[in-house]
């Protein structure tokens, strides 16, 4: 199955992983044996001599990383390339000042991990980074039994909904909507899967994510989920699978876009044109529209994309964009539109 991406969301967060993955890389080729593997909160398998493994887990205290994941015994040395040059720490050097100049696991960093010689070993990642509260002591009470209240489940949540599908002039089917963020926090990397059916028997499954890389509370992005090459299929459901409310990305404010003209050429394909203009504090990079197209019903019916030109901009400054979309495939007839705007921070 292939995963499909947005390029607002999860391309730059993999791109993030593989940087620092592809650097170890550059030494690793005069390494005679290497494991890779790519941490994040769970288990991983390590092997005696070097191990090349991405950090996907938030930063973390490369010491308190190997000893709550019960490695810090066999582990040698941890390599890193950071800021320009090479750092390491020496688990047997950890108590002498200035020994080691690489302490911590930086998120989505990568780092050779070197393993005396043995057995194989799990690493357990996710311990480091996982948190516990503790029971309070109850306090003394004449009452023989004690009752406890149940915490409530929040009626709050992430949704996917207002969506439709449609297949493109190259046979493949595109799922568009909309996601819904009904907490109180911001959410991020919004995962969408879509599963294709054919009367009740499940055809096919594909995921993407959210247009919206930071979605703020009660605030909306639109979504797109590609099946190249589709079975047959007669019907779609589509939901959110998966959300991270850690706080990894900004929600972009301030960034205010207006369609100033749309036409249809020759070819049928819908220009859709506008401004983009920076009303924030701080510079934008990689501005991203994505144009929603709704039908009477109030529902998606196609979703196109492009940046801004120049997708770089700074505070007060404005860029202008052309969105391209083949009207005549979507679902329904385009009656109004909504603009979406990704960026990220320099």
């Amino acid at each position: 199955m292939n995963i499909v991406t947005n390029a607002s969301a999860n391309t730059r967060r993999a791109t993030l992983l593989a940087m620092g993955i592809f650097i170890l890389a550059l030494v690793a080729v005069t390494t005679s044996r290497i494991n890779t593997a790519s941490a994040a909160d769970g288990d991983i398998s390590l092997t005696p001599g070097w191990n090349l493994v991405g950090w996907a887990a938030p930063d973390t205290a490369i010491e308190a990383a190997l000893r709550d994941g019960g490695v810090i015994d066999r582990v040698n040395a941890v390599w890193g390339y950071t800021d320009g040059t090479w750092a390491a720490f020496f688990p047997s050097a950890a108590s002498v000042p200035g020994a080691n100049d690489l302490t911590t696991f930086v998120h989505y960093g990568g780092y050779f991990i070197g393993l005396s010689a043995g057995d194989d070993v799990v690493w357990h990642t996710g311990a480091a980074t996982a948190t516990s509260t503790p029971s309070p002591t109850p306090p003394p009470t004449e009452s023989p039994t004690a009752t406890s209240t149940p915490t409530p489940v929040p009626s709050a949540t992430v949704t996917a909904d207002h969506g439709s599908y449609y297949i493109d002039s190259l046979g493949d089917a595109w799922v568009v909507g909309e996601v819904h963020n009904g907490l109180s926090v911001p959410v991020e990397f919004v995962q969408v899967t879509a599963n294709f059916y054919l009367g009740s028997n499940l055809v096919g499954t594909e995921t993407s994510y959210a247009d919206l890389t930071a979605i703020p509370p009660d605030g909306t992005s639109s979504f797109s989920v590609l099946e190249t090459e589709p079975q047959t299929f007669d019907s779609v459901k589509y939901s959110v699978t998966d959300y991270d409310t850690d706080g990894y990305e900004p929600v972009v404010s301030g960034l205010d876009a207006f369609v100033t003209n749309t036409y249809v050429d020759s070819i049928d394909f819908t220009h859709v044109i506008g401004s983009v203009t920076n009303n924030s504090a701080q510079t934008y990079q990689f501005v991203e529209v994505f144009v929603a197209s709704y039908d009477a019903a109030g529902d998606v019916v196609g979703i196109d994309s492009t940046f801004a030109a120049p997708d770089t901009l700074a505070p007060g400054q404005a860029g202008t964009f052309e969105a391209l979309s083949n009207v005549g495939e979507y679902s329904g007839a385009v009656v109004s539109r909504r603009l979406f705007i990704d960026a990220s921070l320099p």
